[in-house]
């Protein structure tokens, strides 16, 4: 079940935000086509069928990241497209004991042909961590380099003092970026959000179907064709890395962005 919210964000009788059109109903009975963990933000992800709520949104979703190691900027793809070709996956020792959470890592590519694998087991080389004893596998930082083109870091939100100014300067840019597009008339958070690992914006990233629908029909009706670089595909959903594709219930395109609130399972 999903709530209308005003442009505020507080929840509203007869209205959404002036910029959404506004649903048949206050709520909407939709089903989840596709949930979406992101370990590591800009890399690919894996698709999951059930997975646990964090304090942060999804279990470990975008927990780590790669920094560059010439400046200690976090990458991302809009600079370093090459990331895509880059999977992570967590593997939990245990999903029904989250309290001392442990299991590994897993980052894989296909990038010469053939699979190439490395896992990094949770807290190795993570200051202040229950498993800072675990060392991360030897060969991490070649390999990282060898698929990203560039040295780089993986780091956790978090752990130790490069993942905190990392990530302190990655929300900084996020914040520059939400203010700047708030300037010029764009579509964003009202607020800032609170530190949500490194994701971009919220906790839960959330499109529908029907919202992806209408952005291919308006880009073929300016006479354009699918998504950069591949001119016969239409736009997916996961072109836009959501957690959550919601459809039915009558949705209206870009209503989820007028939405305060959702609850699974009712």
């Amino acid at each position: 079940v999903f709530r209308d919210a005003d442009a505020s964000g507080t929840r509203a009788d007869s209205k959404v935000a002036p910029t959404v059109a506004p649903t048949k109903s206050l709520q909407n009975h939709c089903m989840i086509t596709s949930l979406v963990v992101y370990p590591v933000k800009s890399l690919g992800g894996m698709e999951v069928r059930e997975w646990p709520l964090g304090a942060r949104g999804l279990l470990l979703d975008r927990e780590w990241a790669l920094v560059g190691d010439a400046d200690g900027a976090v990458l991302s793809l809009r600079d370093q497209p090459r990331l895509a070709a880059i999977h992570a996956r967590v593997r939990l020792a245990d999903k029904a004991d989250l309290s001392g959470l442990s299991g590994e890592l897993v980052l894989s590519h296909r990038l010469c042909g053939e699979l190439e694998e490395i896992r990094v087991p949770f807290g190795a080389g993570e200051s202040g961590s229950d498993h800072s004893d675990l060392l991360p596998p030897a060969g991490l930082q070649a390999w990282l380099a060898a698929a990203v083109g560039l040295p780089c870091s993986l780091v956790r939100f978090g752990a130790g003092e490069d993942s905190k100014r990392a990530a302190g300067a990655w929300h900084a840019q996020v914040e520059r970026h939400r203010k700047g597009t708030a300037a010029a008339g764009g579509l964003c958070t009202p607020q800032a959000p609170p530190r949500v690992a490194f994701a971009n914006e919220a906790q839960l990233l959330v499109v529908s179907a029907a919202s992806v629908a209408d952005l291919n029909a308006r880009v073929v009706a300016l006479g354009g064709g699918g998504v950069v670089g591949d001119a016969d595909r239409p736009m997916d959903a996961q072109d836009f890395r959501p957690n959550v594709v919601i459809d039915g219930g009558g949705l209206a395109p870009w209503s989820e962005e007028a939405w305060a609130g959702a609850a699974v399972g009712q």
